[in-house]
């Protein structure tokens, strides 16, 4: 396993966090959705950990020939490793945002809390995380980076 780890977990249940339509709003799945204008057909949300230091999510757009957007969990960054560096438009910025302030519906009941989209990425994060030395996030703060599209690139 290299810095940035394997992605044999890659698109399981344990990784999964939402489904993205980029077609209208709607929120039709047990994770919840998001609608982007810019692209075409789904996207999906995971949080994979073991690939690098950085908390991070992924967007992967399927209807655009498996596009991987990777935005950073604990700063507004993009963050660019394994050739994944697409970005979102302005809009479609705003719906990610918005998307990770509604509720998330498969990890809706954690205890006596209820978890929005952004702590449930937060949250399995901390839970996948294999090298301790990553940092563990805080999944009770609501507070959301200000994300915006041209937003600097990391690594």
């Amino acid at each position: 396993m290299g810095i940035y780890g394997n992605n044999s977990k890659k698109n399981n249940d344990d990784n999964f966090v939402g489904t993205v339509n980029f077609n209208v709003f709607v929120n039709e799945d047990s994770a919840g959705s998001i609608s982007f204008g810019g692209h075409k057909g789904l996207g999906k949300i995971y949080v994979y950990t073991d690939e690098g230091p950085i908390p991070h999510c992924h967007i992967i757009f399927t209807g655009d020939g498996e596009k991987d957007c990777c935005i950073a969990l604990i700063s507004a960054n993009y963050f660019i490793h394994l050739n994944k560096d697409n970005t979102l438009s302005g809009n479609e910025m705003k719906q990610f945002v918005k998307w990770c302030r509604e509720y998330n519906k498969k990890y809706s009941d954690m205890g006596a809390a209820k978890l929005n989209n952004w702590q449930a990425m937060k949250y399995l994060w901390n839970k996948n995380r294999t090298n301790k030395e990553m940092p563990l996030l805080n999944v009770f703060d609501e507070n959301i980076p200000k994300y915006y599209a041209d937003m600097p690139k990391i690594k």
